[in-house]
């Protein structure tokens, strides 16, 4: 058995059976999206959003590459989604670095440095 005697018939399918999400192979969303996977490629893979688009959410999914194949083989690199680094995930590091940067400033600003440099016989740093 194979993996394409598992799907409907294409006059049925409105987008590619071997799409889904991490959590759910047989569930995909309904758009372009990051989380979108192809289980037909092994190593299970992410597709570009483009091929997305174009391919795999449309009822011409059949004209994949990838789903021509009579068996599984890694995704080719025209149809990988390139990984980066999301814009949320950018602005919290972002954040992160700035609470990490005031709470250095605020432990050597407030800690009572000055006293202890003078009691080990240093010079006060004025501050």
């Amino acid at each position: 058995m194979s993996l394409h005697d598992l799907i409907p018939p294409a006059s049925e399918a409105k987008f590619c059976p071997h799409l889904g999400i991490k959590e759910d192979a047989q569930t995909c969303t309904a758009y372009a999206s990051e989380w979108n996977l192809c289980y037909c490629a092994k190593p299970v893979s992410a597709v570009s959003l483009e091929h997305q688009r174009k391919i795999c959410l449309s009822p011409v999914y059949t004209r994949c590459p990838v789903f021509q194949r009579e068996s599984a083989a890694p995704l080719p690199k025209q149809l990988r989604r390139e990984r980066t680094v999301s814009g949320s995930k950018k602005a919290l590091l972002a954040v992160m670095i700035l609470l990490l940067a005031l709470g250095l400033w605020a432990v050597w600003r407030y800690l009572p440095w000055n006293e202890f440099l003078n009691s080990q016989g240093f010079i006060a740093l004025g501050v």
